[in-house]
C-alpha cells in the first residue's frame, strides 16, 4: 500500500530507501534512523511524508516513542493528499457495519472492540487496499491493540485519501495525546494539549455520535475552560440522544458537580436513566448528586 506513495528519487549523498529499510529488516534502528534523515535531507516534497513515516517507525522500534509520534505527526502535517476512489458498495456496507459496532455504547470495552474489528476486518482490507475507510477501522484496532508498526503505515496511507475523516481528525488527536504524556516540558505540554484539542473538536463536528469524543475532550480541557465545555457536552448528549457506556455515566456527572453544575448532571443523568432502566453506575451516580444538592 505504501510503495507508491515513496517514488522519486533516492538521496544525492548516495543513500538509498532500499539500504534504509533493509537496516530496519535488520532491525538495526539507530543505522536506519540515520539513513531515513540523511534521504530526507535532499528528498523531493512528494516522498517527504512516506520517509518521516519511516523514520518514525525506525523511532518507535528504537523505543524513542517521542520521536516515534512527533515524527510521525510531522508525517501527517507533510502528506499531500491523494484523491480517494468512491467508496464501493462493498466497502461501504462493511464500513457502516463496522461504524455500528465500533459507536456502539454497549458493555464491550475498546480492546474487546478492537478485537472485533481486527478480526473482521483486516483479511478483508488485505485483499482491498484500495478500502481506505475501512481501513481506518483497522488502523484505530490495531494503534488499540498496541501494534504500532502496523498502525502507523496502515493509518497513513488512508490518512492520505482522507484526511477529513471523523476517525482521521479523531486518531490524530490521541497521537498528540501520545505524545503529550511523554513530555516533560511544560510548555510543549500545552502545545500538544491544545492540538489534540482542536483535532478532537474536528472530529466531533464531523461525528457528533461519537460518545467517546465527549469524554476525551472534557478530560482534556483547561481549567478556565472546564465548566463551559462539561455544561455543553453534557447538555449536547442529552439532547441528541447521544447514549454513552455505563461506566461512564458516573464520570460525567461527577465532573459537572466538580465545576458546580449540579442541574445539568441531573438533566444528564435523567437522560441516562432512560438508556438504562437499572444501573449501579446511575446509582452511584445518584448518591454523588444528592450528596452535593
Amino acid at each position: 500500500m505504501l510503495a507508491v506513495l515513496l517514488g522519486g528519487v533516492d538521496n544525492a549523498a548516495g543513500v538509498t530507501k532500499q539500504e534504509a529499510y533493509q537496516a530496519y529488516c535488520e532491525k538495526d534502528y539507530k543505522k536506519a534512523r540515520h539513513l531515513y534523515e540523511e534521504l530526507l535531507t535532499l528528498a523531493v516534497p512528494e516522498t517527504v511524508a512516506a520517509l518521516k513515516m519511516r523514520l518514525a517507525l525506525a523511532c518507535y522500534r528504537d523505543q524513542d516513542d517521542v520521536a516515534a509520534f512527533r515524527t510521525y505527526l510531522e508525517a501527517l502535517n507533510a502528506v499531500q493528499v491523494r484523491q480517494a476512489p468512491t467508496p464501493t458498495a462493498e466497502e461501504q456496507q462493511f464500513l457502516e457495519e463496522g461504524l455500528r459496532i465500533y459507536l456502539d455504547p454497549g458493555g464491550a470495552t475498546s480492546r474487546e472492540v478492537a478485537l472485533i474489528l481486527g478480526k473482521k476486518y483486516a483479511s478483508i482490507v488485505g485483499e482491498h487496499p484500495e478500502y481506505f475507510l475501512l481501513n481506518f477501522l483497522v488502523a484505530s484496532a490495531h494503534a488499540n491493540l498496541g501494534l504500532f508498526d502496523d498502525f502507523f503505515e496502515r493509518f497513513f496511507v488512508s490518512y492520505v485519501h482522507n484526511p477529513q475523516h471523523f476517525l482521521a481528525h479523531k486518531i490524530r488527536g490521541i497521537l498528540h495525546v501520545k505524545l503529550f504524556e511523554r513530555l516533560s516540558d511544560p510548555l510543549e505540554r500545552e502545545e500538544q494539549r491544545s492540538l489534540a484539542l482542536a483535532c478532537l473538536q474536528e472530529a466531533v463536528t464531523v461525528k457528533p455520535n461519537d460518545h467517546s469524543l465527549y469524554r476525551m475532550i472534557i478530560a482534556l480541557s483547561r481549567c478556565e475552560d472546564k465548566r463551559s465545555v462539561v455544561t455543553s457536552s453534557l447538555r449536547k448528549m442529552a439532547a441528541d440522544d447521544i447514549v454513552v457506556p455505563r461506566r461512564d455515566i458516573y464520570f460525567y456527572v461527577q465532573q459537572a458537580v466538580e465545576v458546580g453544575e449540579e442541574e445539568v448532571a441531573k438533566l444528564f443523568l435523567d437522560k441516562a436513566k432512560l438508556w438504562y432502566q437499572y444501573s449501579r453506575t446511575i446509582d452511584a451516580a445518584e448518591q454523588l448528586l444528592r450528596h452535593h444538592s
